[in-house]
């Protein structure tokens, strides 16, 4: 039903893509360096994705920002800019 592109904040200044699933209230699991890369894979994520370079993988903290679904909102989520992978909360009530 209804999806949103998110944008994912980095402290160095640099951004990642990811889509937001507002039928079920979670984020996809992927992270993307384009929009271009975010919307080939619209609707269409591999929620089995493991890291391919485990000894490389870093999760680094960001900014979710969600300007596109309800009011918008923000949170703090983690991202590894190597393998893709967003690892959560997985919306902004959900932390840990």
């Amino acid at each position: 039903m209804s999806h949103a592109s998110v944008n994912f904040l980095f402290p160095d200044g640099s951004q990642m893509y990811g889509e937001y699933d507002g039928t079920a209230d979670v984020m996809m699991p992927e992270a993307f360096h384009t929009l271009e890369e975010m919307e080939t894979k619209w609707r269409n994520h591999d929620w089995s994705k493991k890291c391919n370079q485990p000894d490389k993988c870093l999760k680094e903290l960001c900014t979710v920002v969600n300007h596109y679904y309800g009011s918008g909102c923000e949170w703090k989520g983690e991202v590894c800019k190597t393998c893709g992978l967003y690892f959560g909360p997985a919306n902004d009530w959900d932390r840990e």
